[in-house]
């Protein structure tokens, strides 16, 4: 019987999880690896953080969706991975022997440039559950009056939707008075998205009263956030959302990786290198098509890969994943508010939002209940 082992349990995987629920490969038995038992849907966290949502609302639990696809639920950390011997290494000391594999492990923060500064607090945006939990201590300094001055270090779509989603919280949902500022190294927000996009987004911080620095590369030194030759930044919490770094743990594997340390596939979404090993989502890349790291194609690569998966496991021929680089992107900007990015256009209002919550709990409910 071969053994198909998924380690981890981003996007990707829960659709994965959700095919093999009603399609079972026969003759195989399956393994989900995750250090925690909850998986998180990054598409609610904005909207979480803004305090439209509730923690359990963007969270999912693992073991029913692995119980109800057949598969066993190993809760613990993957740390090594030896490819000769097909054996992943958790933390807790167990080896996991595999024929098929998939990666599925998200991205880390990239480093924070500079030296420690003792007076900020500087809080990486990922891994998603330390930053949820330092959230949550803010919060609560805000409160007390202990905190008065933020900025998000960060201009494309999740530090845009961070700072007017911690904005919107702390002025409003919290009653509070919380300055909040957005740093970015690029003259537009969200440069990944097309000009009206950016214009209409730096449009809305202003009305929120977000201060815009644009154009200034941010460094941590003992006298806080320097940027660039402007001056420095006065805020007492900055978090820090500048993009996303691999897995270390990846470039130690022997698997083909891009310059950048992320594990390289082809349009198969299957390793470079050991064609018996599948990444998806921000741990793997592409060079033919330049995948964003964002959780939109982590979704759209999921019915590919489950699809693969079971080709494999069946000695079939593999499918391509269909890349279009056009993907609709909804921010959630805060108080039900919202922005939709299409094809250079962009509309806003709290009819976008309504879309979104309703795009949103339409994925969640397909694995709330599985059965």
């Amino acid at each position: 019987m071969k053994r198909l082992v998924l380690v981890g349990g981003g996007h990707s995987h829960l659709l994965v999880l959700d095919r093999l629920r009603r399609r079972p490969p026969a003759h195989a038995e399956i393994v989900l690896v995750n250090p925690a038992p909850l998986a998180v849907y990054s598409g609610m966290i904005p909207g979480l953080i803004a305090g439209e949502y509730e923690y359990r609302a963007c969270h999912i639990a693992l073991a029913p969706l692995a119980a109800a696809a057949g598969a066993c639920f190993i809760v613990d950390r993957a740390i090594a991975l030896d490819p000769s011997r097909r054996q992943v290494i958790l933390q807790g000391g167990r080896l996991l022997e595999y024929d098929l594999l998939s990666l599925d492990i998200g991205s880390d923060s990239p480093p924070i440039p500079g030296e420690p500064a003792d007076a900020i607090e500087i809080v990486p945006a990922k891994p998603m559950e330390p930053f949820l939990q330092t959230m949550q201590a803010l919060w609560a300094r805000a409160r007390k009056g202990g905190l008065n001055r933020m900025a998000v270090v960060g201009g494309g779509a999740a530090g845009v939707e961070l700072a007017l989603a911690l904005h919107y919280r702390m002025n409003r949902a919290s009653g509070t008075r919380v300055a909040m500022a957005l740093v970015s190294d690029a003259h537009r927000l969200v440069p990944e998205r097309g000009a009206a996009t950016g214009q209409a987004v730096q449009r809305l911080c202003r009305r929120r009263g977000v201060a815009l620095v644009l154009g200034a590369s941010a460094d941590v030194s003992c006298a806080g956030i320097t940027l660039g030759g402007r001056g420095t930044l006065d805020a007492q919490a900055v978090i820090w959302s500048t993009g996303a770094a691999a897995a270390r743990w990846i470039g130690t594997t022997g698997l083909a990786t891009d310059a950048l340390g992320f594990v390289a596939v082809n349009r198969c979404l299957q390793s470079l290198s050991h064609r018996e090993v599948f990444a998806v989502g921000d741990c793997a890349s592409n060079a033919e098509q330049a995948w964003p790291k964002s959780g939109v194609f982590a979704i759209r690569q999921g019915p590919v890969l489950a699809a693969n998966l079971l080709r494999a496991l069946a000695g079939q021929p593999l499918k391509t994943f269909p890349f279009s680089p056009h993907a609709l992107a909804i921010l959630n900007c805060g108080g039900r508010y919202a922005l939709a990015s299409w094809r250079g256009a962009a509309l806003e209002g709290r009819w976008v939002w309504r879309w979104k919550d309703s795009l949103d709990r339409r994925f969640m409910r397909r694995f709330k209940q599985p059965r």
